[in-house]
């Protein structure tokens, strides 16, 4: 029998939006379903609990009940959208989406004292860049890139979610933290959005993406991370999302509270030329004619 070869492959776009049909095939609508991304993840970690100790087990999620959820934190300067509460996925929900704030980060407190990670805010928001299709993915490297820091119990602290995805995937906490206004020690959870991170190969098998440096050391690309609600039916955590930015006279700031996230606002190089023409008085309007007969006598000169 010959053997596969191994090669890199790409699943296309990937979507968990599926069509539900009735026994004659007539589509009923569509709804969320799983990706081949999310497949391989799921068994990976029933594999990985099937393999644990009793006392391991009870190890897991022992914790949570003492993380409290405060609130997700948001920039405003970012626009993302999210889905009003009652719409189904089918049929004319035109306005179903409200822009919203873009999270990135979310406040916690804790009853007891903890170490907290710490990542550098310009790695995290080259984390959260977007890429295009012909850039290579954003590495981190668990060991040199994430740091720590000491948080006294019962004092609130901030994290990017991503700062947030190193701590919650702890054993202790296992995914999930405290959500007080239902008085539920699992009531908050974390998800992933992984089909970016993960290769899959022709021989049917997959890996995280990673490279090893000239010194040996792994990075690693990591899934997209949200905070979710785990009980359904309850709304959203962002609907009492905060902003940590407003704007002010000279574009978009940071609150004074909120300093650390600073470096994730996104910055434009500005010039001095408007600056320039309000000095010397010249209108708008006198621009715009400058420029219409710039662009007239360049089509001129191709002409000739």
């Amino acid at each position: 029998m010959t053997e596969i070869e191994k090669k890199p492959i790409s699943l296309g776009k990937s979507t968990s939006i599926k069509i539900k049909k009735d026994k004659y095939g007539r589509s009923q609508g569509r709804y969320y379903g799983e990706t081949e991304a999310n497949k391989v993840i799921t068994a990976f970690g029933t594999e990985i609990y099937n393999n644990l100790t009793d006392v391991e087990r009870e190890k897991l999620g022992n914790m949570s009940g003492t993380l409290h959820f405060v609130r997700l934190l948001g920039l405003a300067s970012k626009k993302s959208y999210r889905s009003l509460k009652g719409y189904k996925i089918d049929g004319d929900n035109n306005d179903r989406d409200q822009e919203v704030s873009t999270p990135v980060g979310i406040e916690l407190i804790s009853d007891v004292d903890i170490t907290v990670p710490v990542i550098k805010m310009e790695l995290v928001k080259e984390l959260m860049r977007k890429k295009r299709s012909d850039e290579p993915p954003t590495y981190i490297d668990p060991k040199r890139d994430v740091g720590s820091r000491e948080i006294k119990a019962n004092e609130y602290f901030s994290l990017s979610l991503y700062e947030f995805l190193f701590l919650i995937i702890r054993d202790e906490y296992a995914g999930l933290l405290r959500r007080d206004d239902y008085d539920d020690d699992w009531g908050v959870n974390i998800t992933f959005k992984w089909v970016n991170s993960i290769q899959f190969y022709s021989d049917g098998t997959w890996e995280l993406k990673s490279k090893i440096d000239e010194s040996g050391n792994k990075s690693f690309v990591l899934p997209t991370p949200s905070v979710n609600y785990f009980a359904r039916g309850t709304g959203g955590p962002k609907a009492s999302m905060v902003d940590i930015d407003h704007k002010g006279e000279n574009g978009w700031v940071i609150k004074p509270e909120y300093q650390r996230f600073e470096p994730l606002l996104k910055r434009k190089t500005r010039s001095d030329k408007g600056r320039k023409r309000k000095a010397r008085g010249v209108s708008n309007a006198e621009t715009d004619t400058v420029k219409v007969i710039k662009k007239q006598s360049s089509l001129a000169r191709k002409k000739v």
